[in-house]
């Protein structure tokens, strides 16, 4: 209930303490001033004498004075009386309206009071709630337009056609039994209101009570609902069924009645039931029955239909009552002849069906051994179907790898579901394709030899699979001398391209065909064979187009020549560790070489020597560099050296060691030791010498050609004040070690 108290229903609180002391002292106060009033009237309008003298008489008049003084008090009591009245009848109408509003706002209707404006004046806690508003947000708001503005399509409803507003206008009482209330989230819920006039004798305002009838449109809706799947019942049942009221006469008749007994639905309304039965007799047994039990069901009898002839039926009655007292009945008869029929026509079939069945018997061991097969096949297909699943994923996650070592990973996870309990194991040819290396296994048991030459295998031989069975005497292959004896064992060799990349073994502790075994034990086993040979296919074209992918790869980055990162690698790498190293704040190297004389070392041994001198300086160069430098053939006879994280006296040092080993590298060229070259080095470091790429390129190439221009098979860096020679005693040093 709001904390604000309406203005029609509580009015302003009087203040009236009920105290004997002051009542008394307020009936003295009343009857001296009367008394005083009193002696002033009779001296000044009868001219009795002086006004104290008549208020303090002395001698004869003390009696007329004393009268006075009695009337007085007389005359005060009977005002101060009228006043309390007063008072209690205030406090009594406060109490009652008080009253009134608890009983208003625990009312569950909403009620809301409106003057003639169709202002609120009050509302209780059941309007608040249904309509969301607080009681303060309605009081003094026009009723219409903040819960009757607009009907349920979202048409404005006009003022003048609103119920409420005309009952202000007529003084009529209206009730409205289904209407259009809008609570303040702008959501619509259906009220029916009755709108009573307040009349003193005129119109002074109406009050609204309304309650929500959402329940019950629903439950209107779920009475229709079932109402209507009663008639489809009614109507589309397969026996007849009818409806007599308490004096016997049909009130209804469906569909099934009117085509088996004959009569439309408007020649069976108000006709008698008892006139359908064929014998009185029966029917008088028939009802009975009836009366004592109050039903009867699968009752046998004749009836009669229109006509005339007599069929058997099976009856069921069931008597209705309402308030305890009959209120007519419900009957579904069957006809009989029709169950005849039907009982006929069963007995047969059960003849015929025990013909059958005795037939049958001699064919029940072979459909059993049927039904298990299909239990079998069922089986292998749901597995064939989680195999072709898993081999589905399998080569997905195949074509996402992007080395080998995560292919075998990949097949390691899913071998070991599409083979479970299994053990199996992929071998693959090193890079001189003279041993089989194990690269990925599956399961517990040992798989006989990790490392094992081609010719130990009788599969690879062949360059088909070979299956050993579970025999000891067996055609095993070498590599299985250490494998368990018993078992299945089936080598597939794996070729792509024409190119024989490896082998897969898988090694199965139940055999993959039993000795002895029936055909179904030899099919389970070539499912087997077939689902392994698939996987080394898919694994095979896998790993064919790992290599593939990372011959091609090799191509973009690497140069045929030298096997060195080229030029575009070169750019891409640069771009990417000047913006790593100016993240982290630290230096960058880079050296340039370029080989002396090279065009007259090309002229005298031939460009064929040529390639194998830059060849040799560029495997020397790789092997005096760390894992994360990168070493790139620039153009020509010149290479690019880039040292992350190293600063340019570091890189320095490291130019000037690799000057002294190309300068002592002598190599065998048929059968001669051609001459050594020497090689010029320029030296420049990030963000010493540039502060991009590009420009630190410049800087090394600018140091190398001052190299050249100072007499060749030298270091030299960008020239500058910030030029520093390392130290000689370093140089020596390092040149020994690595010497």
């Amino acid at each position: 209930m709001p904390d604000k108290k309406s203005p029609v229903l509580v009015p302003p609180p009087l203040s009236w303490v009920d105290n004997k002391w002051k009542t008394a002292l307020l009936v003295g106060a009343a009857s001296l001033a009367i008394w005083v009033l009193d002696a002033l009237v009779d001296a000044v309008v009868f001219q009795r004498g002086p006004v104290l003298q008549l208020v303090f008489p002395r001698g004869p008049e003390l009696w007329r004075s004393f009268v006075h003084l009695i009337f007085s008090v007389f005359l005060g009591g009977c005002l101060v009386m009228v006043y309390r009245k007063k008072q209690q009848m205030a406090d009594d109408l406060e109490k009652a309206l008080r009253r009134s509003e608890l009983i208003l706002n625990s009312a569950g209707e909403g009620i809301v009071v409106v003057d003639l404006e169709g202002c609120v004046n009050f509302v209780n806690s059941a309007a608040a709630r249904m309509s969301g508003y607080e009681a303060q947000e309605l009081t003094g708001r026009r009723l219409h337009e903040i819960l009757h503005h607009c009907r349920i399509d979202g048409t404005p409803f006009p003022v003048e056609e609103c119920p409420v507003q005309q009952t202000l206008k007529d003084g009529q009482l209206r009730r409205v039994k289904e209407d259009t209330f809008w609570t303040k989230e702008g959501r619509p819920f259906p009220v029916e209101y009755v709108a009573t006039p307040l009349s003193t004798p005129s119109v002074t305002g109406a009050v609204v009570v309304f309650r929500g009838i959402m329940a019950q449109q629903a439950a209107a809706a779920e009475l229709q609902k079932n109402r209507d799947f009663l008639e489809n019942l009614l109507e589309n049942s397969p026996d007849v069924i009818g409806l007599v009221d308490e004096h016997g006469r049909f009130t209804r008749w469906n569909r099934a009645a009117q085509e088996i007994f004959g009569y439309s639905a408007e020649e069976m309304l108000g006709k008698r039931a008892f006139d359908f039965y064929a014998d009185p007799a029966e029917l008088e047994a028939m009802l009975t029955q009836l009366r004592r039990d109050g039903f009867v069901r699968g009752y046998e009898i004749n009836m009669r239909t229109k006509g005339g002839a007599i069929k058997p039926f099976t009856l069921s009655i069931r008597i209705l009552q309402e308030q305890g007292r009959p209120a007519g009945s419900i009957c579904v008869a069957r006809d009989r002849a029709e169950i005849r029929r039907a009982m006929a026509r069963l007995k047969e079939m059960n003849e015929q069906l025990h013909l059958e069945i005795q037939e049958r018997e001699a064919f029940q061991e072979a459909l059993e051994q049927a039904n298990e097969k299909l239990r079998g096949l069922v089986q292998e297909s749901e597995q064939r179907n989680r195999d072709i699943s898993l081999l589905n994923e399998l080569g997905d996650l195949l074509q996402a790898c992007q080395s080998r070592e995560e292919a075998y990973a990949a097949l390691a996870q899913y071998a070991s579901q599409l083979f479970p309990g299994d053990t199996g194991g992929l071998f693959v040819l090193n890079p001189s394709r003279n041993l089989l290396q194990e690269a990925s296994r599956w399961g517990e048991a040992p798989l006989g030899e990790e490392i094992f030459a081609p010719d130990d295998c009788w599969a690879f031989r062949r360059g088909e699979a070979h299956r050993v069975q579970g025999s000891p005497t067996g055609l095993r292959c070498r590599h299985l001398a250490s494998a368990p004896p018993l078992g299945d064992h089936l080598c597939i060799p794996m070729i792509a391209q024409g190119e024989t990349l490896g082998l897969l073994y898988l090694q199965s502790h139940l055999c993959f065909l039993l000795p002895g075994s029936d055909l179904a034990g030899e099919h389970h086993a070539g499912a087997k064979e077939r689902l392994a040979l698939a996987l080394a296919k898919q694994l095979s074209m896998a790993l064919g187009s790992l290599d593939l992918r990372e011959s091609l790869q090799h191509q973009a980055i690497r140069d045929p020549l030298t096997g060195l990162f080229n030029r575009r690698y070169m750019e891409e790498s640069l771009e990417r560790e000047i913006s790593r190293v100016q993240r982290r704040g630290l230096p960058l190297g880079m050296v340039m070489i370029d080989l002396d004389h090279f065009k007259q070392f090309n002229d005298t041994h031939g460009h064929k020597a040529g390639d194998a001198m830059l060849a040799a300086v560029a495997n020397l160069v790789k092997s005096q560099v760390r894992r994360e430098d990168i070493v790139c053939r620039y153009g020509g006879e010149e290479l690019l050296l880039i040292l992350p994280e190293v600063a340019w006296e570091a890189a320095f040092q490291r130019a000037e060691l690799l000057r002294k080993l190309v300068s002592q590298l002598r190599i065998d060229y048929l059968g001669m030791v051609l001459s050594p070259l020497t090689a010029s080095f320029g030296v420049a470091a990030f963000p010493e010498h540039a502060l991009d790429w590009e420009d630190l390129i410049r800087a090394a190439d600018s140091a190398m050609y001052r190299a050249k221009m100072e007499g060749r098979n030298r270091v030299e860096g960008p020239p500058g004040p910030g030029r520093r020679e390392p130290s000689h005693l370093f140089i020596q040093e390092q040149a020994d070690v690595k010497s």
